[in-house]
């Protein structure tokens, strides 16, 4: 975990950087691993040091993005408390989340996901939901995928390409492949999002390039 000393310097940098470039706005998203792991008190203390950079001037939004297995509504109070929005990790359907997202003892994660979604979309978290994170999955269904993304009303979805190397490259890409899987499986995504009589979520990739 990052040591107060590194924490603070961390943000007087970001304070310094502020002020050298004017920004009116800024955002800090605590991240991961898993940013929970850390335990309210220690997020706590982490929070109200960036909080400190509204100090400059700065316009400060504070997000955290978790897998969700450990929210609960004492760190929802917090995160209540200091205005923290919350963005939950979920890759798709069930089946597609637990092939990839599992516990130590090898169980599928999802049923600890959903009851966390479901409890910060609820009336009195709903105001610190920024939205969910996933993992394109070229096995799944793209439509059933978004559909049981947006079943919980999230206000953004963002989209993110599996990782990849030379040695292992992603999933479909080999050398000397002119084929798009990615992009087949992102068109499937925007037809039923676009077509869609009223936007049901705003999708940060499609967004962009519109």
């Amino acid at each position: 975990m990052m040591l107060p000393k590194v924490l603070k310097a961390a943000v007087a940098r970001i304070a310094t950087h502020v002020t050298d470039h004017g920004l009116a706005s800024i955002t800090v998203i605590l991240h991961g691993g898993e940013p929970l792991l850390a335990g309210p008190d220690r997020l706590r203390r982490i929070i109200e040091e960036v909080r400190s950079l509204e100090s400059t001037g700065v316009g400060l939004e504070l997000a955290i993005q978790t897998n969700g297995l450990l929210l609960d509504r004492t760190f929802l109070d917090l995160f209540l408390h200091h205005q923290v929005k919350v963005g939950i990790s979920l890759d798709g359907t069930a089946r597609a989340h637990d092939r990839r997202r599992r516990r130590p003892d090898g169980r599928g994660s999802h049923s600890g996901v959903d009851r966390a979604i479901k409890e910060l979309s609820g009336p009195s978290y709903r105001s610190l939901f920024s939205g969910l994170l996933g993992v394109i999955d070229l096995d799944e269904d793209p439509v059933a995928y978004y559909e049981e993304m947006i079943k919980y009303g999230p206000p953004r979805i963002d989209l993110l390409l599996p990782h990849g190397t030379w040695t292992v490259p992603p999933p479909g890409r080999i050398p000397g492949d002119e084929s798009t899987p990615y992009g087949d499986w992102l068109v499937a995504v925007f037809d039923r999002w676009y077509s869609a009589p009223r936007r049901e979520t705003g999708i940060q990739v499609f967004e962009s390039v519109i």
